[in-house]
């Protein structure tokens, strides 16, 4: 009597079956899709100021400051796009040309190791259980950048208040 429900008056009343199936097969798109951005998204948030700012009180160091990611950025902006100026790495508001060759490399970086995961991996089916985490990830990088701007910006002194107002 597997699946049947029986009730007083001995009618069989069928149950409904409940499918288990695994999760969905992802398309091969989205597979390469979501593995290219975990990686992207996922290196931004730790080279960028987003790692300090979702958590302020161990202070962790600037890794794009460290010699394992400003050689090969430098690397980048004298050879490939032969400038040869003394550039900022730190300060401003992350529009200076380091910043944006540090964008080029990482995604540089991710297409090549994106490459690389959807050849090993490329019998997996879905990536959900990652995928959830990976938003976990993303959403606190980003919820604790947006409070980090927001309360710089509350806090700012009354003499630059009035400057920004004026300019409006």
């Amino acid at each position: 009597m597997n699946n049947v429900l029986v009730d007083d008056t001995t009618t069989t009343i069928p149950l409904p079956t409940v499918e288990t199936d695994a999760a969905p097969r992802w398309r091969l798109i989205t597979r390469i899709a979501f593995r290219l951005c975990f990686i992207y998204f996922g290196l931004y948030i730790l080279l960028t100021q987003m790692l300090q700012a979702m958590a302020p009180l161990l202070s962790f160091p600037s890794l794009q400051t460290t010699a394992v990611i400003s050689k090969p950025v430098f690397w980048v902006i004298r050879h490939v796009f032969h400038i040869q100026r003394e550039l900022a790495i730190m300060g401003g508001s992350g529009d200076k040309m380091f910043d944006w060759v540090l964008a080029l490399c990482m995604l540089s970086s991710a297409i090549v190791m994106s490459t690389v995961w959807s050849i090993i991996d490329r019998k997996r089916l879905n990536y959900v259980r990652l995928q959830k985490w990976f938003r976990l990830y993303v959403r606190f990088g980003l919820a604790t950048t947006f409070l980090g701007y927001g309360m710089v910006k509350a806090s700012a002194s009354p003499s630059r208040r009035r400057a920004h107002d004026r300019r409006l």
